[in-house]
Order: structure tokens, then C-alpha cells, then sequence
């Protein structure tokens, strides 16, 4: 939500209004999608690396996989699953399976994305402990994408003493505390819309609620993209914040 715009307004035609202001399009035809194309390929990066896409989605807060993973499976980074609708293996649990509705997702992707029999899953989640040396990889697998859960499902595993990658707050200044400048650009007759500290990132339509929301589109994605470089190349990644912290500009994501 924006709290503070200052405008500058170059067309003395334009009509302007609070109503338009307070009035936020849900449609939008910026600047956005070059930014959602920057981070498909950082999401690509980071599972090539060896994070799950489970990590990836922690590690950028996003609400759900989808992004992620269609962005994975367009680039055919994991096995295609079969056409129509997966065989439910009859040897899984319940409380298994809602694990992965409540995530957004469902057991049978998971198990393909980690080349697991779903049969061997359902056995290994099971069972009342993590000792079966034959099903150590899943639940190493589980572990790291759903650590929450692998405690409460196993209470006494040495996994749970593993590190954990989770979400980093803080790493971008909140929404509220940016000021926005709205201006009519004659020249491609749209209204553009910028941060006073971050100018480079520029938000596009034709009204200026299109224009506001197409930036703050952009600003979501870019708080993913920096959060992303952060944990791919964390020693580059913080001294660009070191910097933009220091003039006001943003982070450059194009580095590493």
C-alpha cells in the first residue's frame, strides 16, 4: 500500500483525480514482466545449484510453488510427470497428503521433482521413526522442504538439528516507508510511476492506478530477485545492499 505520493505531472491536460488515485486497476500492461523474467531465471540458478523448490519458495515468500515450479518445469529441470491425472498410491497417509495441500501442492509432484517411488514415500512418512536406512534420502528430502512438519512427524530425528533455510526479513525497506512519483510521459503517452530511492524501477500504464500497481507488482518481484541473490551469492549480494544502503539507490540483480 502506498502512504506518501509526491506527483509531477508534465500534461497540464491530464485529469486528475483522488478517485482515480485511490482507485487501484487490476489489470495492467507494464513493466512487470521483464522483472518476473529476471526471476524465473534466478528460481532456474538456485534449484541448478542444488536448493529445492521448496527452499526457493521460502527463501523468496512467495505465497505458493506455482511460480517456481512452472518456472522449473518450462526449462525441464525435472522429470515430466505422465499425462492425466496421477495414480494415488492407496499407501499414503492422510495426514501426509494434507501436508501438501496446505503447501499448495500435491504429493505426487513432490515426489517426481525428487525421483522418489510414491510407494517409498508413503512407507518412509509413515513410519513411526526415521531409522529405515533404505529411506534416508526422503527424509532428507522432507526435512529441508518441510522442516516444521518433519519435526512434528518425527520428534527425536538428528535432522531436526540441521540448518535451515528460511525466509530473511529486512533485506529490502518496507513498502510503507518508500514515496512514489507518478508522471505523464507525453512522449509515450502512459503514466509512469518510481521510488525517490529507488528510481530505476519503474512502474508503467495508462492511468496512474495502473501505473502505482504495475510498481508495486515490480516491487514484489524484486524483493524475491534480491532475496534470491542473497542466497546464491550472498558476498556480492550484501555488499550491493552495503552500497544502496549507503546512496539510496537499489540493488543491482543483474550482478553475479
Amino acid at each position: 500500500m502506498i502512504y506518501c505520493v509526491s506527483l509531477l505531472l508534465e500534461n497540464k491536460q491530464a485529469d486528475v483525480s483522488r478517485e482515480v488515485f485511490l482507485y487501484i486497476a487490476k489489470v495492467s500492461c507494464g513493466a512487470v514482466a521483464e522483472y518476473r523474467e529476471q526471476l524465473k531465471m534466478l528460481i532456474c540458478q538456485a534449484f541448478q545449484k542444488g536448493f529445492s523448490l521448496f527452499e526457493i519458495v521460502r527463501i523468496t515468500g512467495a505465497r505458493n510453488p506455482n511460480f517456481a515450479y512452472n518456472a522449473l518445469r518450462n526449462e525441464k529441470l525435472f522429470p515430466r510427470m505422465a499425462r492425466g491425472k496421477p495414480k494415488r498410491t492407496a499407501l499414503l497417509d492422510t495426514k501426509i497428503e494434507n501436508i501438501f495441500l496446505e503447501k499448495g501442492f500435491t504429493f505426487a509432484k513432490w515426489a517426481n521433482m525428487w525421483k522418489f517411488s510414491q510407494d517409498d514415500v508413503a512407507r518412509a512418512l509413515s513410519a513411526e521413526n526415521d531409522e529405515n536406512s533404505a529411506f534416508q534420502d526422503i527424509y532428507a528430502a522432507f526435512q529441508r522442504d518441510f522442516p516444521d512438519h518433519f519435526t512434528r512427524l518425527f520428534t527425536h530425528s538428528a535432522l531436526n538439528r540441521r540448518e535451515t533455510i528460511r525466509l530473511q526479513r529486512g533485506v529490502v525497506p518496507k513498502l510503507e516507508s518508500l514515496v512514489v512519483l507518478l508522471r505523464y510521459d507525453e512522449d509515450f503517452n502512459q503514466f509512469t510511476a518510481t521510488f525517490t530511492t529507488l528510481p530505476s524501477m519503474e512502474g508503467q500504464g495508462q492511468t496512474w492506478a495502473a501505473a502505482i500497481t504495475d510498481l508495486e507488482k515490480i516491487w514484489w518481484v524484486h524483493k524475491a530477485i534480491t532475496r534470491l541473490n542473497l542466497a546464491l551469492y550472498p558476498k556480492q549480494a550484501a555488499a550491493s545492499f552495503s552500497e544502496r544502503q549507503a546512496t539510496g539507490g537499489h540493488i543491482d540483480c543483474s550482478r553475479g
